[in-house]
């Protein structure tokens, strides 16, 4: 088979590059070059990131809306424990691991199938996010690659707000995540810098305070002392030293009230409490403050299925280009996006880099510098011919392709010698 195969190649050589030459070089190869550019178009050969990556696993994370212990996130993890344990061969599950903590849970399904495709893993998802237990205070999203990295079984695309203040950030965020939930194929919107814990926020009356001799920082420090509290010199003891602080008893500090009716100067005698002084109002805080580029920073986190990276990121990017943003605010692709243009020049400059230090050794070795040119010709050849074996296997660009076109200049040089 192998003889037959090269007798026929050296037979078009013959007919192509010796008998016909002009009109190889006219017309064959404009021709076939068009039609390899218009088949890889057709065939949608795209660059995917994450392709050829090895699935494995589903991470399911919980979003809860309150401050939760760690008793009461054992209970939702449960639930979605006892709901799936029934049903691992009909998801093909090998084996699931919980874990729970104080206002955190998350799951992990790994699959039987080391190496699921897709279809399969979108076939799975598709099947959790519409037949999971719904339970109230928690949100259930399925592939959370951020605390999972890749293999999670989504794949995601990240958009970064930036501005000077956070509040209004939030209100981006949250509109953004409207926005960009309402696209097909996007699932489980999120940020992870929203959702922190409950706390009370402490605005002081701007009038009444100074007159009484406050400001911020006495009633930081007061505030840190009687609730944090504070550590006070070892006690020498005949059986040694002991550890001593000062701070409020749990029982004048469980609530809001508590908090309100402390004691945080006196004025001509009389006690002043802090909610005569400041208004205390309770919120949930951000899960994180993050500032990048001396600006602060609010991240969307988003999945999606059956579509291409770049199909998404348009759609993304026309969402985001629609909300008016005032000046000193804008925003950006995530740094997971960066990293991939990155890698994808960077493969592109070792690409031409292989290229021209191959020339250089021939060069060297021929003497010449045409000589190794009649070698370098056929390297358009066997690109054209990646482009059919990508669009014959319906496979799309990534690293690994690309490392392989590296490799490719060698073999090609080899041959053509």
């Amino acid at each position: 088979m192998i003889d037959g195969c090269l007798a026929g190649y050296m037979r078009t050589l013959r007919w192509t590059c010796i008998r016909h030459r002009y009109l190889t070089a006219l017309v064959l190869v404009p021709v076939i070059t068009i039609i390899s550019i218009g088949a890889a178009k057709v065939a949608n050969v795209h660059f995917e990131d994450d392709a050829g990556l090895k699935i494995d696993r589903l991470y399911l994370a919980y979003d809860f809306t309150d401050n939760l212990n760690f008793r009461r996130t054992e209970e939702y993890v449960t639930v979605i424990e006892e709901y799936l344990m029934p049903r691992r061969d009909e998801l093909g599950v090998e084996s699931i691991y919980s874990f729970y903590a104080d206002n955190a849970a998350g799951t992990t399904l790994f699959f039987e199938n080391k190496s699921m495709s897709d279809d399969d893993l979108q076939e799975v998802r598709e099947k959790l996010r519409g037949q999971l237990p719904e339970m109230p205070g928690v949100k259930i999203r399925l592939g959370d690659e951020e605390q999972e990295g890749a293999g999670a079984g989504a794949k995601s695309v990240e958009v970064t707000i930036w501005g000077e203040n956070s509040r209004y950030l939030e209100e981006l965020a949250n509109q953004a995540s409207r926005l960009i939930s309402r696209i097909p194929d996007i699932h489980d919107v999120t940020s992870y810098d929203e959702g922190g814990s409950h706390e009370i926020l402490v605005q002081m009356d701007n009038d009444k305070a100074p007159q009484l001799g406050l400001s911020p920082l006495n009633i930081s420090q007061i505030l840190g002392l009687t609730f944090r509290g504070a550590p006070l010199p070892e006690l020498r003891t005949p059986d040694g030293e002991v550890e001593l602080g000062v701070i409020l008893q749990p029982e004048d500090r469980k609530s809001p009230d508590d908090l309100e009716s402390m004691t945080v100067s006196m004025s001509g005698g009389i006690d002043v409490e802090l909610g005569s002084v400041a208004d205390l109002t309770r919120a949930r805080g951000p899960r994180n403050i993050r500032r990048q580029n001396q600006k602060a920073a609010v991240s969307i986190y988003a999945a999606y299925e059956g579509e291409e990276t770049g199909e998404i990121n348009k759609k993304v990017a026309e969402v985001m280009s629609s909300i008016p943003m005032p000046a000193g605010y804008t925003w950006t692709f995530g740094r997971s996006m960066q990293r991939a243009q990155e890698q994808r020049q960077q493969m592109l400059i070792n690409v031409l880099l292989a290229l021209a230090c191959v020339y250089l050794v021939m060069a060297a070795l021929f003497e010449s510098l045409t000589h190794p040119l009649v070698i370098m010709s056929a390297m358009p050849f066997a690109f054209l011919g990646v482009v059919w074996t990508l669009v014959i296997t319906d496979t799309p660009l990534n690293i690994m392709t690309m490392i392989g076109l590296v490799i490719l200049v060698g073999i090609v040089v080899n041959n053509g010698i």
